[in-house]
């Protein structure tokens, strides 16, 4: 029989477990996957093996990594009696009476998994000429795709194939071109993406790709499979603005609370007592899955439905089979779903490292547990639809042991006094029903059911893929192992942070950091000064800044810091807050506290606080407050504020001018920050704050009139001096977010001149590859497409997007941008258009809430326009 000896196999073995290929597993494992890992290289070219063997002492992770690779063969424990047992069916195995052999001694060699394995004759055969390597393609597909991706097994599994075929240099130089090749896919791919976000049309893309042709053949591939995902995910973007057609649903739309959905496992409250039912969808639960489209039925998808202690889901009376009852069954069980204070999660193949069924449920509890609220004493019951062969539920034993093992050495305190039970459940029981509907209407291609799970807003909240579990995954083992994070890491920690709920991995995570961080100052000052360098190079999310800061203020603690310091840790607050489009009056008086005691200190420093606080301002529509200040400081030498802050002032004196509608005033202020940024040494810098404060320019002469208005606009787009509607118009229309301002710009421009009537056409046929985000100012592009889209008779449409602004300005949160929701739904209701927003705050006295009725009434859109610019002045609009 052919074998592989696992840890602790004995060394004398019965005489008919010698002959043969032998492996020798004796590497430590931390975790199953490595485990797997081991054995899965140890058996890479190797002939048929028939059977694993181990002792008692052999450590349960083998043993269940021996079953998930090979789950036919035979696994061998040799027991203290001296006993042999088959562990799958524990039935004990006899050998015949022949004398033992010593496996040091036997002719069959052993070695260990990362090695290859040696085929032994019984007699030695004359020795051979070295033969040319022969790697197996999945080998090479692995090393590749993993670099690809990033992920950090990607040098591991490269190390583990060099020493498997450390004796064949051909195949070492093949394992270094393929790596090669992976990290060279990337830097093509981030190309691709760039191109697909400038707007490029099919045919740019495809002469893009072509001029790929010498790349290697996985290459290639790689680039076609992304160019692929990036025209379906823009299709799925598109579609989810069309009407609502053939089947007419009644389960109303799931609203959002605080962008995070109820049945987020990381929304949940903790309970003592968890019961998770897992069922899964798709056929390809192995290596073949990475290769299929999200949205292909075949690919495998896992979900867990969690129940609490004391969960108030009904349970189901009979089975229940989504897949054969219609739809008007389904619906009434999704919302009863929806009702309930259970927890969803699902996940597909594509974003956990598996190959096999049993692995990929392994990885999903796992996921499962990690974002589950656990919090002192808990009870978790996980039950598993049986699949072939787990069809008993003391075969999932040592995944059990493995599992809850690996979670507490990951995070002891939280997981101390978890209690873990693996469950094979049938498909009667009462709860799975619900698990089964689930994935059914995830991985179903019926547009009916598509609409349903949209309606539900468990995609993408509760339904996981695009390698979000994959992304975390990672950060979670580069963190979950740091004493001390790095300032980078930590950064990204915060960004993560911005969605995360009371009770998740990450903020005990985060916890545990900021304890340590507090008894240490000079790390503190790392982490500010990271936050520096992220807002000078503008690489951050609003959110994520917003929570670094916050994070930063509980972790300063008793230590007193140096007034410079609160400074700037106030300052980047205001950065931040300008973001939001908030405004904390108490803080804003702060800043300008410290920055004028500190002006004479670190004079930059105070300049460029003040320039925050006096944006800041302009949230609660005072456009005069900061203006002493600001002349103050223009009064001073230029070499005071630096010429950069000086030019800045300029600018920002005009931003307020145009505000109050003071445009001579504008006017002058605008040309002096001109002149000053292009006298700074660094043209890029310059090139930036020049086309930053011409945009003003252009949007302050179109808000009064002025005939320079036009060429102003029409030099800052680059479409040619008669707008004209080519390749590069179109591709701004289709742009995404790296050209959010000019394409905010384009479409002002458009609704001010009712003439172009022909680039407004040209425009709206961009519309099935139109991008778009919930961040500044899509709010006002989606709006403003919904107002052209309404010109040309597409009310449904345009009843999408205009909405889609509204919500999108409504969890934003801060008082301006709701603000801006209401005067969207206004301008809505003038349009004929039926938006609404949910929220009706009590609007403070300084908002023009007087004026709307003049929007709301306006029958054109000139009077629109001027109605907006009383609303939202400038470029609030």
């Amino acid at each position: 029989m052919k074998a592989v000896l696992l840890p602790h196999a004995p060394t004398t073995l019965p005489s008919a477990l010698t002959v043969g290929i032998v492996h020798n597993a004796s590497l430590n494992a931390g975790t199953l996957q490595h485990a797997v890992s081991q054995l899965t290289a140890a058996l890479v070219n190797s002939a048929p093996i028939d059977c694993f063997i181990g002792s008692s002492t052999t450590p349960a992770l083998y043993w269940f990594a021996a079953k998930h690779c090979l789950p036919q063969a035979q696994l061998l424990c040799s027991q203290d009696t001296a006993e042999w047992v088959n562990l799958n069916d524990g039935a004990v195995v006899t050998f015949n009476s022949e004398p033992p052999a010593n496996v040091n001694q036997a002719a069959p060699e052993t070695t260990n998994a990362a090695q290859p394995a040696a085929t032994i004759a019984a007699e030695q055969p004359e020795p051979q000429k070295p033969q040319q390597a022969t790697l197996p393609k999945q080998l090479l597909d692995n090393i590749f795709r993993f670099f690809v991706w990033g992920k950090e097994e990607a040098e591991r599994l490269l190390l583990q194939a060099k020493e498997q075929y450390a004796s064949q240099p051909e195949a070492l130089q093949l394992l270094d071109k393929v790596a090669r090749q992976g990290k060279h896919a990337i830097m093509l791919e981030a190309g691709l993406k760039k191109l697909w976000q400038s707007g490029a049309d099919a045919s740019e893309i495809e002469h893009w790709l072509g001029k790929q042709q010498q790349q290697s053949g996985r290459i290639k591939a790689h680039l076609a499979i992304t160019a692929k995902k990036l025209r379906e995910e823009q299709q799925k973007q598109n579609q989810k603005w069309r009407a609502n057609k053939g089947y007419k649903l009644s389960l109303p739309h799931y609203q959002l609370n605080n962008n995070l959905h109820h049945q987020n496992l990381r929304a949940l409250s903790p309970s003592p007592h968890w019961q998770l039912i897992v069922d899964e969808t798709g056929t390809e639960f192995n290596q073949q899955a990475l290769e299929l489209n999200q949205t292909a039925q075949e690919l495998g998808r896992i979900v867990a439905l969690a129940l609490p202690q004391n969960a108030n889901l009904p349970s189901l009376e009979k089975p229940f089979h989504a897949k054969d009852e219609p739809l008007e069954k389904i619906e009434p069980l999704v919302a009863r779903l929806l009702e309930s204070n259970s927890g969803i999660f699902g996940s597909t193949v594509q974003d956990i490292s598996t190959y096999s069924w049993i692995g990929a449920i392994q990885q999903h509890i796992r996921w499962a547990l990690l974002m589950l609220p656990i919090q002192g004493p808990t009870r978790v019951q996980a039950f598993i639809e049986q699949r072939a062969p787990y069809t008993d539920s003391t075969q999932l034993q040592a995944l059990c042991d493995s599992l809850e093992n690996e979670l507490k050495l990951l995070a002891p305190e939280r997981f101390a006094q978890l209690h873990l039970t693996l469950e094979i459940m049938q498909k009667d029981h009462p709860f799975n029903g619900y698990v089964d509907t689930i994935a059914n209407l995830w991985g179903s291609p019926s547009q009916e059911k598509r609409k349903l799970l949209a309606r539900t807003l468990w995609r993408d909240q509760c339904l996981l893929q695009n390698t979000a579990l994959d992304n975390i995954e990672r950060f979670y083992h580069k963190v979950s192992y740091q004493d001390q994070l790095a300032a980078a890491d930590w950064f990204q920690l915060c960004n993560l942070l911005s969605s995360e709920p009371e009770h998740s991995f990450l903020q005990y995570l985060s916890q545990q950091q900021l304890t340590a961080t507090k008894a240490n100052p000079s790390q503190w000052q790392q982490y500010l000064q990271e936050v520096h360098y992220r807002v000078s190079s503008k690489n951050f999310t609003p959110a994520g800044l917003k929570q670094a800061l916050d994070w930063l203020a509980l972790a300063a603690g008793e230590y007193a810091l140096p007034k410079t310091l609160q400074l700037q840790h106030l300052s980047l607050q205001q950065a931040a807050a300008n973001h939001f489009g908030a405004c904390e009056p108490q803080k804003m008086q702060h800043t300008l506290q410290l920055a004028t005691a500190l002006r004479d200190e670190i004079p930059a420093q105070a300049c460029e606080a003040l320039l925050r606080v006096a944006i800041t301002a302009t949230h609660a529509y005072d456009f005069n407050s900061a203006i002493p200040f600001l002349q103050d400081w223009l009064a001073q030498p230029i070499a005071v504020p630096g010429l950069l802050n000086h030019a800045k002032l300029h600018s920002t004196m005009g931003q307020l001018a145009a505000f109050k509608g003071d445009y001579t005033a504008a006017e002058h202020s605008f040309s002096a920050a001109i002149a000053g940024f292009g006298k700074l040494s660094d043209p890029v810098q310059a090139e930036k704050e020049i086309t930053q404060t011409q945009t003003y320019q252009a949007i302050s002469w179109l808000d009064h009139a002025q005939p320079k208005a036009d060429e102003a606009i029409l030099s800052l787009l680059a479409l040619g001096p008669q707008l004209e509607t080519g390749k590069a118009f179109t591709a701004l229309a289709r742009s995404g977010n790296s050209e959010r301002f000019r394409h905010y710009l384009l479409l002002r421009y458009l609704l001010a001149r009712p003439e172009l009537t022909e680039a407004r056409q040209a425009y709206l046929q961009a519309e099935p590859n139109w991008q778009t985000d919930s961040a500044h100012p899509w709010m006002l592009i989606n709006a403003y497409r919904a107002w052209l889209l309404v010109s040309s008779g597409n009310s449904s449409l345009a009843t999408g997007y205009l909405q889609q602004a509204i919500d999108d300005c409504e969890a934003a949160g801060s008082t301006l941008l709701i603000w801006m929701g209401q005067v969207l739904a206004t301008l809505g209701q003038s349009l004929g258009l039926n938006c609404a927003l949910d929220k009706q705050p009590n609007w403070p006295a300084y908002l023009p809430t007087n004026k709307l009725a003049a929007l709301s009434n306006a029958k054109d859109d000139q009077g629109r326009l001027q109605a907006l610019n009383q609303l939202l002045p400038f470029n609030f609009h």
